[in-house]
């Protein structure tokens, strides 16, 4: 059997974390790896997903009192999937891929932490929960990839176990982002 990869994440809005996702699917996806991005809703970055073969499933998120049902639905559909591996981004995410691990039996679930320095109180007492539940969930995915060395050092920091965190940094497009003479030029 071959491997299949499903990044799960929220909805695909513009941000850093989901453009680290977008660009590690279409380059996974050019060099022929099954790769499935399920997300909760529509975001910006849909159409370039698909544009590059990349298939999307989306868990339709409805609030916080829709959360059972979208806990169902969300299980259910990565269990149809048939991963190897599920690659969740961010805090809740990654809460919510723990939770549906024993609906996965065999899959290996990957934690992406992509920040080193935020402050869950000024975000109020939701993401203080949410932060203070990642770190109590943060022994049960198989791995989990920080950005940086400050990244992994806060993880540790906060109780995270130091052995299941690897530092892989943020790749660039560099067909995107690349040096133009021109445009250097133009700037200066």
């Amino acid at each position: 059997m071959s491997e299949k990869i499903v990044f799960f994440s929220s909805a695909l809005t513009r941000g850093g974390a989901e453009r680290q996702l977008v660009a590690l699917a279409k380059e996974l996806k050019k060099r022929r790896r099954k790769i499935v991005v399920v997300a909760y809703d529509r975001g910006v970055f849909d159409n370039e997903l698909t544009a590059a073969g990349v298939e999307i499933y989306y868990a339709n998120r409805r609030g916080v009192f829709g959360i059972l049902g979208f806990l169902f639905r969300a299980a259910k559909l990565l269990r149809s999937l048939k991963p190897t591996i599920v690659y969740s981004f961010l805090g809740t995410p990654n809460i919510y891929a723990v939770l549906f691990k024993p609906f996965l039996r065999g899959v290996k679930i990957v934690w992406g932490i992509r920040a080193s320095n935020i402050d869950a109180k000024s975000y109020g007492i939701a993401s203080r929960f949410a932060e203070y539940l990642e770190t109590l969930f943060s022994r049960f995915p198989d791995l989990i990839v920080a950005n940086s060395n400050a990244g992994r050092e806060l993880c540790i920091k906060k109780g995270f176990p130091k052995d299941k965190i690897v530092v892989v940094e943020n790749g660039i497009d560099t067909e995107r982002f690349n040096y133009d003479p021109k445009g250097a030029k133009r700037v200066r």
